[in-house]
């Protein structure tokens, strides 16, 4: 469970570098392979948490990612003076994956610069991980994570059809309806929200237990769907 809230963890916070709503779905989350077998049965849990369609158990993760490893001058600076130099050429010089994860386990590592040994510790370092086109990487305690960020008119329409459900939702709470009235939707919609209602018209209905979803004119309360300048407003019945 700790490696799942961490993991769920990342990809929200993929989710709101990339300004992506939590509603807005996504196809899917690539983790790495190894974790496959310890948490695969909770799968769903992070499905459902970062709203993706499916969690990639990716045996080759880093391919799907670039490393770069500079050091952190405000703090290597000051302490390793003019073998900062060096320090680069030995950042450069390894493998990115098996050294951040050194310093996971031991705290520091070892390094021989100009003949003196130096203890250097993560801080050191300045690490940047960007993932290949479409995909974007997120890295924390030695854990990494890639949601593919490439949203689908599919799932763009889904992502309407939720943002709707929660407009109506709040509508709703506004104006002090009891948990089970039924309503009536009205809507002024351009054509890409009128292409998320009838096709997600049954979801739409049963989450806000409307009865019918009419078509409205420009007297209606103005919404923000995703950056769609929506009319709307809900009778009771």
């Amino acid at each position: 469970m700790d490696l799942v809230r961490d993991l769920v963890t990342l990809g929200r916070s993929i989710r709101e570098k990339e300004r992506i709503k939590v509603r807005q779905p996504l196809q899917k989350i690539l983790v790495d392979g190894k974790y496959e077998e310890l948490i695969k049965d909770l799968s769903p849990l992070i499905e459902e948490e970062l709203n993706v369609k499916e969690v990639i158990f990716e045996k080759d993760l880093e391919s799907f990612i670039d490393f770069s490893l500079k050091p952190n001058f405000k703090v290597a600076g000051p302490a390793l003076g003019q073998r900062i130099k060096d320090f680069s050429v030995f950042l450069a010089e390894q493998n990115p994956h098996d050294l951040i994860g050194a310093f996971e386990k031991e705290g520091t590592v070892n390094v021989v610069l100009q003949e003196e040994p130096f203890a250097v510790s993560k801080d050191y370092i300045d690490i940047k991980v960007e993932a290949k086109e479409g995909f974007t990487a997120g890295m924390g305690n030695n854990l990494f994570a890639i949601l593919d960020t490439h949203i689908t008119d599919d799932l763009l329409l889904e992502g309407l059809a939720r943002e709707l459900v929660s407009k109506v939702q709040q509508m709703r709470k506004q104006k002090d309806f009891e948990m089970m009235d039924n309503i009536e939707i009205r809507i002024a919609a351009d054509s890409k929200v009128e292409d998320a209602i009838n096709k997600y018209k049954d979801y739409i209905m049963e989450e806000t237990l409307s009865l019918s979803i009419l078509k409205g004119d420009n007297s209606l309360e103005e919404v923000d769907l995703n950056g769609h300048r929506t009319g709307l407003s809900i009778r009771k019945l």
